[in-house]
């Protein structure tokens, strides 16, 4: 089994343990969508352990038109089952203001903001998990308005604490 110690975290077979956290950015494809049904995979993975975690994702986001939204979500995979789940998305709507959404159930997408726009802003997103069986979760972008685009840019990262 390898370990390795990032930012104070234990690391063993892709499980976080210990007190700190892990920081990594998403590959150097960004994610894009025209689906107002179905999310597609932001490229913001990780297995998580029985715990309970704290998630704090900073995106760069663009939309097709001002009158569309990004919207997200948190999936679970490989088992993984929370015994309970709350998340905020605070998305930038212009230079000077922003609009939160929530969710408290993984899979359920945050309720659209709309004012986006071509100018990339920023996404900060807030979650806490408490897990009872491991699993992956997995971030998911959707557009509030079918056929028209929401693009997360390349370089946005994420971090996740043992609370």
């Amino acid at each position: 089994m390898s370990k390795a110690n990032i930012g104070g975290m234990a690391i063993a077979s892709g499980l976080m343990t210990g007190v700190g956290g892990i920081k990594t950015s998403v590959g150097t494809a960004g994610a894009n969508t025209t689906s107002n049904t179905t999310g597609v995979s932001t490229g913001i993975a990780f297995a998580l352990g029985v715990g309970e975690y704290l998630i704090t994702c900073i995106l760069g986001v663009t939309t097709a038109a001002t009158t569309t939204a990004p919207r997200f979500a948190f999936l679970a995979s490989g088992g993984l089952v929370a015994g309970s789940f709350d998340m905020q998305a605070d998305v930038s709507t212009t230079a000077v203001a922003s609009q939160p959404s929530n969710s408290n159930t993984l899979g359920t997408f945050t309720a659209a903001t709309t004012g986006q726009g071509a100018t990339q802003r920023p996404v900060v997103i807030t979650a806490r998990v408490r897990v009872t069986t491991a699993g992956t979760v997995t971030l998911q972008l959707q557009s509030e308005v079918s056929g028209s685009a929401v693009t997360m840019v390349e370089g946005c990262g994420y971090a996740v604490r043992v609370a």
